[in-house]
């Protein structure tokens, strides 16, 4: 046992077995080794190497099952190599002492004696057979078998290659398998049965053998070739069928025939024979028989008993001769003909059916041809040729019932198929056919794909047509003329049902009106004219109950019945006629021009693509509807004609009236979308609902028709509409429109034109705001809106009470117009110059000005009545100002620079004025109040006010109230009058102008900031020079002015620091002045500094430690008790000292200044010294003892 490697086996003298394993394996031996048992299946290149005395001419081998068996022919010692006839290949080569080798992948092996099984390897071997009984397989590869005198089978079919057999004398059995493989094949070789598969397989025949002394039969499916010599018999197993064949028969003198193609004579005692596929001749013997050609153009040749000829694919030949016994031909397929022998003739043959069969009877001997399937379209035989070479075609025959049948067949031919009296059916399976009815009869036709023609005559009973194709004729008999035939469908719509209107009868033809394949193309009349059923035209009725109609292709007329019915026209220019019953009729699929005709109850008319004509009919109550597609179309409606629904969707369309109706009976109003148009009837109380008039373009009916002749364009003409009942839309038409809101709360638009909105008492909501026309809208009794184009509005508030109506004008030059009683009026402006208009009684003198607490909204109140306008943005925007203002005695004011008398609202406000001289007043809250341009007036009142001017502009006047205020007049030369805010602040800001600030006795406090300019302060009666008293604040920056008689105060802000805030003038009531280009100023007792200004002041020191500045200018300064530093600075000071006012230091740096003392201080109590700083002058009061 080697275990894998490449070992080397040296065998001794006994009998060994060795086990190779997967390597490469060399087996050594040599002659006398004993008996060797070789097994090496798992692969490698393994050799047997042989000693010196075995050659190649004394070695012989043979095989046992599986095995290969060497013979050494000198000691007659033996290698079993196991496996070797197998897939294996365990020894691949044997290799002789002298160098010569034999490959063992390839060999010719004989069987031995008694021996049952040789099998090959799977190369190109040579097996030789024994003369027992025996199988060689040869396991694989082009082997060749060499058959013997045994039974032996050869067997090379499960591999399929390319094999040779060599027939011996024994019984054979040859398995080619699928290879293309030869059979040689001597006369002697006994009998042979070749089993083939696929391939181009050849059977060569010796010498001996010819074409003259064979002879070929057949049993079932195999052929037997028989050797006319010795009589031995080839059986070509299953060559009859079309897979399993051999294709050649090969003669010693190379010259070959082909064996499928032959002349089979029905071999002794066999019931069946097949042929090949292909062109056979089969020759049936006496009794009963099938013959089946499996392909090609065969010919059958009919024996004397019963006989089943089997045609096949081809084009098949049936000889049939008088006395041949009955003859069934199966034929599915090809052009095939029965040839008759003679004594059959024309005149002796007839034909019937049986179901789908045609039977062909010989009228001398009774015999029968039945040919099955002859009567559908894809079967059958196409020729009966008769022995004088008459031709009988039988896809063409005339056919006539069969007693007791029900179902007549034609063929695939043009066939004439005749009923009777029963119940029955007449089948045409293609061709030209002609159907003929029968008298009191219940028929039914089927025509098949050919031009067919049904026959009719009056009294034929129920006749009914189902056709598939082709251009088919119903001929009518005399009698049935278009004068007495009426057409109507079954409830389906697709059948159409042709009465006869003398016997009653009818014909129905089925999917008439449904599929075109199924149409009958002409109808001929009795009297010879003619109408094309398909594009002719038809007047058809619906049958009762619910039902459909579908017409032609024509120009029909198709009547509704009582029922529930849905009529489609299919083409043409059709005419539908309503009845009682609620029908849909619709032309939608078709592009003519169709007239619908309403009946009595409630319909729906659908046009086409064409022109249609929609007349309404008499629903009374019940809503006929019509769809008018995308045509011109015409809708006729007449008093009493009931509900009248429009729906368009396309062309230019007119609605036409009649007699009675017009425009003065007709009134317009709208559905609560405001989509749909309806016109109402004012006699009879009828109406025509106009679907999406209002909202779509082609949507619209363009022109109405009054019954007088007269029109009018209901998309531009102008329409005088009402608002539904309820909450509604109301759209108007592009023309100059009238829109009645109605009682609910509707919404209006104008949608063109130059409109004219009515309200009601519904509170609507009113536009034009998609328009460019010039609109009028007249308020009505409640709350509204009114909103205007782009084009010059005219509004006109109505009478809502205390209710609002809005008015928003647009971009154009809108009037407003309000009277006396109409309630809150508010309007919303956008642009152009408007006016306000107001009606008598609503003079200036009656009018009073106010504002929204936002001060955007001017509040024009009418003192009479009370009413109010309330203009939105007045004094917020230009683009939203109405200009102008007219009053009931026909003067006029302009709202933006006219001037006003404005209040400001109730509570905290703000006030606006406008660019005119106005008078605004401040309520009782914290207001703010604006000038906005013009010399204004500003009142104040209670509140605590904020009043400002325009920046740069006017001169104002400022009036202040009782409370805490601030004034600011900007740039202007402005006027400042404190009021009476008693202890509280009253603070005027007067800016760059010259300004003037008046203070009464009791104005309390008024602080004063000025920027610039020359200004004034006056003193009202009561305050003069002597009671005022001039002090700085803490700061030394403001200057105080007291009045010293109620203890009033003004407060002159930055007037000590910056020069740009002085005032320059007092004035008081007596119209003297005092000059505040320098200030009186007294200190304030204490440790305190005051500042004089840049001009000449007088500064008045007081008790304390003081310093006093004199900032500029000729000062002039009054010493007071305390001590004191007193800065002059460069101007021609004048310092005033009286004998004890204490310690007083001056500092002086410019211009010739004095030194005044008072009284008791003269040259003899006064001495001068130098200090100790030899640049300073000591005064001494030699009285008090104080120092300068």
């Amino acid at each position: 046992n080697g275990n894998g490697g490449n070992d080397t086996f040296i065998m001794g003298a006994g009998n060994a077995t060795a086990i190779g394993g997967a390597g490469n394996d060399t087996f050594s031996y040599v002659a006398g080794d004993g008996n060797l048992t070789i097994s090496d299946t798992s692969g490698g290149d393994n050799i047997i190497e042989f000693g010196s005395s075995i050659s190649l001419g004394n070695i012989s081998w043979t095989g046992s099952g599986n095995d290969l068996l060497i013979t050494d022919g000198v000691s007659g010692d033996q290698i079993d190599i196991q496996y070797q006839l197998d897939t294996s290949f365990p020894i691949n080569e044997l290799v002789f002492s002298g160098g010569t080798s034999l490959s063992l992948e390839g060999i010719s092996i004989a069987a031995t004696s008694g021996q049952t099984l040789l099998n090959g390897t799977p190369m190109d071997d040579t097996l030789v057979a024994s003369s027992g009984t025996e199988t060689l397989d040869g396991i694989g590869g082009n082997d060749t078998f060499i058959g013997s005198s045994g039974t032996e089978v050869l067997n090379a079919g499960t591999y399929g290659n390319n094999e040779t057999f060599v027939i011996g004398t024994g019984t054979t059995t040859a398995d080619g398998g699928a290879g293309d493989d030869v059979y040689s094949y001597a006369s002697g070789d006994g009998a042979l049965s070749i089993i083939d598969s696929s391939g181009n397989n050849t059977i060569q025949l010796a010498s001996g053998l010819s074409l003259g002394n064979l002879s070929f039969a057949s049993s079932g499916s195999d052929i037997l070739i028989t050797d006319g010599t010795a009589g031995d018999q080839i059986t070509l197993k299953n060559q009859a069928t079309a897979n399993d064949q051999v294709q050649t028969l090969e003669f010693s003198d190379s010259s070959t025939i082909s064996l499928e193609g032959l002349s089979l004579t029905e071999g002794s005692g066999v019931s069946s024979m097949n042929g090949t596929a292909g062109s056979d001749t089969l020759i049936a013997a006496s009794g009963t028989q099938v013959l089946t050609g499996n392909g090609g153009d065969d010919t059958f040749v009919v024996g004397t008993g019963p006989t089943t000829a089997i045609g096949g694919t081809g084009n098949d030949t049936y000889s049939y001769a008088s006395g041949d016994g009955d003859l069934t031909i199966e034929d599915s397929a090809g052009t095939n003909t029965i040839v008759l022998g003679s004594g059959i003739s024309t005149s002796n043959v007839s034909f019937t059916a049986s179901g789908h069969d045609l039977l062909i009877t010989d009228g001398t001997t009774g015999d029968q041809i039945d040919v099955i399937n002859q009567l559908t379209s894809s079967y059958g035989v196409t020729d009966l040729v008769f022995a004088d070479s008459t031709t009988e075609n039988l896809e063409a025959l005339a056919l006539t019932m069969p007693s007791g049948a029900s179902i007549l067949y034609g063929t695939a031919g043009n066939d004439t198929l005749t009923a009777t009296t029963g119940t029955e059916t007449l089948i045409g399976n293609g061709g030209n056919d002609i159907f003929v009815a029968a008298g009191s009869a219940v028929i039914t036709a089927e025509g098949g794909g050919g031009n067919d023609t049904y026959s009719y005559n009056s009294g034929d009973g129920t006749f009914s047509i189902i056709e598939t194709a082709g251009t088919d004729t119903l001929k009518l008999g005399t009698g049935l003329t278009a004068s007495n035939i009426s057409f109507s469908e079954d409830t389906t719509g697709h059948n159409l049902l042709i009465t006869d209107g003398t016997a009653g009868d009818e014909i129905t033809v089925y999917s008439q009106t449904w599929n075109a394949a199924n149409q009958l193309e002409t109808l001929v009349y009795g009297d010879g004219t003619s109408i094309n059923l398909v594009t002719g035209g038809l007047s058809i009725t619906a049958a009762s109950g619910t039902a459909t109609i579908l017409g032609t292709a024509g120009n029909d007329t198709l009547y509704a019945e009582t029922g529930t019915d849905t009529i489609y026209g299919e083409g043409g220019n059709d005419t539908f006629v309503g009845s009682s019953g609620s029908a849909f009729m619709t032309a939608a699929a078709d592009t003519g021009s169709d007239t619908f005709i309403g009946g009595t109850a409630a319909e729906t008319m659908v046009g086409s693509a064409g022109s249609d004509v929609f007349f309404a009919g008499t629903a009374s109550t019940a809503n006929i509807i019509a769809e008018g597609g995308a045509g011109n179309d015409t809708y006729s409606f007449s008093s009493g004609d009931g509900v009248f629904t429009v729906e368009e969707s396309g062309g230019t369309d007119t609605l036409k009236l009649g007699t009675g109706l017009n425009a003065s009976s007709l009134t317009y109003s709208e559905d609560t979308t405001g989509y749909n148009l309806l016109i109402a009837d004012g006699t009879s109380g009828d109406k025509i609902d106009i679907i999406n008039q209002l909202y779509a373009a082609k949507d619209q009916v363009e022109t109405l028709v009054y019954g007088d002749g007269t029109s009018i364009n209901l998309t531009t003409g102008g329409l005088a509409i009402t608002a539904a009942s309820g909450t509604a839309d109301l759209l108007g038409t592009a023309g100059n429109d009238t829109l009645y809101a109605g009682t609910g709360t509707d919404t209006i638009y104008g949608e063109g034109g130059n409109d004219t909105f009515v309200g009601s008492s519904g509170g609507a909501f009113m536009t034009a705001a998609a328009d460019t026309g010039s609109d009028t809208f007249i308020g009505g009794t409640a709350a509204e809106t009114m909103v205007g184009s782009a084009g010059s509005d005219v509004f006109i508030a109505g009478t809502a009470g205390t209710a609002n109506i809005i008015a928003e004008g647009g971009a154009g030059n809108d009037m407003y117009s309000f009277s006396s009683g109409d309630g809150v009026f508010t309007v919303e402006e956008s642009g152009g110059t408007d006016t306000l208009k107001l009606g008598t009684g609503l003079n200036a003198s009656s009018l009073t000005y106010s504002e929204d607490t936002t001060g955007y909204n001017l509040l024009i109140a009418d003192g009479t009545s009370g009413d109010e306008i309330d203009i939105v943005n007045q004094l917020f925007a230009a683009s939203k100002q109405v200009e102008t203002l007219v009053y009931g005695d026909g003067t006029s004011i302009n709202l933006a620079t006219g001037g006003l008398a404005i209040t400001a609202a109730s509570g905290a406000a703000t006030l606006l004025g406008t660019a005119g001289n106005d008078t605004l007043y401040a309520g009782t809250g914290t207001d703010t109040i604006y000038g906005d341009g013009g010399n204004d007036t500003f009142v104040g009142s209670s509140g605590s006010d904020l009043m400002t001017g325009v920046s740069g502009a006017g001169s104002d006047t400022f009036i202040g109230g009782s409370a805490t205020e601030t004034m600011d007049g900007n740039n202007g030369g402005d006027v400042f009058i404190a009021g009476t805010a008693s202890t509280a602040n009253i603070i005027a800001y007067g800016g760059t102008g010259n300004d003037t600030y008046s203070f009464n006795s009791g104005s309390g406090v008024l602080t004063v900031s000025d920027t610039g300019g020359t200004d004034t302060l006056a003193f009202g009666a009561g305050i003069t020079s002597a009671n005022l008293t001039f002090t700085e604040n803490a700061g030394g920056t403001d200057l105080l002015i007291a009045e010293g008689t109620v203890g009033d105060k003004v407060d002159i802000y930055d007037y000590l620091s910056q020069s740009s805030h002085r005032i320059e003038t007092i004035l008081f009531s007596d119209s003297s002045t005092m000059n505040l280009d320098g200030a009186i100023l007294t200190a304030t007792p204490g440790n305190t500094t005051l500042n004089g200004t840049s001009g000449n002041d007088i500064l008045i020191g007081t008790a304390g430690t003081q310093v006093i500045n004199g900032n500029g200018g000729s000062d002039s300064f009054n010493v007071g008790t305390g001590t004191e530093t007193l800065n002059g600075n460069t101007g021609n000071d004048y310092y005033f000292y009286s004998s004890g006012d204490g310690l007083a230091y001056i500092h002086d740096t410019g211009g010739t200044d004095t030194l005044a003392l008072g009284s008791g201080l003269t040259a003899a109590n006064v001495s001068l010294s130098e200090t100790a700083n030899p640049t300073s002058l000591l005064v001494y009061d030699g009285t008090s003892g104080d120092e300068i």
